[in-house]
């Protein structure tokens, strides 16, 4: 079929670079609300229980005697994650941080985000996606929808997961090419169950996208959806990866 192909990817909370980033903003916010002119710059990673935090906190003129909690925050982010009850992880935090103080002209020089931060201008949607353009718009409602199925089945579905959406445009209606979900899940999980699952509820959000893009609810079938592709998904989140903040920003 011809016309412009759209694809994006959109991922879970527990998804380990999500992961990360949640840890860096709950730091971020931690020092702002100590001193609203804190200078961070950090980089955080995951792997199995540990969280490495590297960089620089700036907060306070010396004495320096106020600083985040970094594994109150790690707790924090990883309860928010959903790594709870049946999922739980409990974080250990390894951190090598310049506590500096910002001091003299540093704070007048030091206004702007340097090269702490990604800016991506894209406003080539429509009001009905919120400006986004129509893949990115896609991902994050199918995201939701996988978000919300894992919630009601939160002993059977872990907290990793993602989707990529890819279909086409053509003539102002939108056709599915494919959707491909991967859903952390309990072991031993058969396929034939998590399709039972998940399925209904992405089927029910392609519906919903329609009145935004219209054509994907009768493009939608249950062969455009690649569930699990890489087959066994019992070992995820942070357990099952490396994570590292600023991979899924954009």
């Amino acid at each position: 079929m011809n016309g412009t192909v759209h694809v994006a990817e959109s991922v879970l909370p527990g998804h380990p670079d999500r992961l990360a980033d949640a840890m860096a903003e709950k730091i971020v916010d931690a020092a702002v609300r100590i001193r609203p002119d804190s200078l961070v710059g950090v980089e955080v990673a995951v792997h199995r229980k540990s969280v490495y935090v590297t960089g620089r906190i700036g907060i306070a003129g010396p004495p320096l005697n106020e600083r985040p909690d970094l594994l109150k925050l790690a707790y924090e982010a990883y309860d928010e994650a959903g790594y709870k009850g049946f999922w739980q992880i409990t974080p250990e935090i390894r951190h090598d941080l310049d506590w500096k103080p910002v001091l003299g002209d540093e704070r007048k020089i030091r206004c702007i985000s340097d090269d702490q931060n990604i800016v991506v201008g894209h406003a080539s949607g429509s009001a009905a996606t919120g400006w986004l353009p129509a893949a990115a718009f896609a991902a994050r409602k199918m995201r939701d929808a996988l978000g919300r199925i894992r919630r009601r089945n939160f002993v059977k579905l872990g907290p990793d997961g993602k989707v990529l959406v890819r279909f086409v445009e053509q003539e102002g209606r939108y056709y599915w090419q494919s959707c491909n979900v991967a859903v952390m899940h309990a072991e031993g999980m058969q396929f034939e169950e998590l399709y039972r699952i998940v399925l209904p509820g992405l089927k029910e959000t392609a519906r919903e996208l329609d009145q935004a893009l219209p054509g994907l609810a009768e493009s939608w079938a249950i062969d455009k959806v690649r569930l699990n592709g890489a087959g066994d998904f019992s070992c995820g989140g942070p357990h099952g990866d490396n994570g590292l903040s600023g991979k899924k920003l954009v």
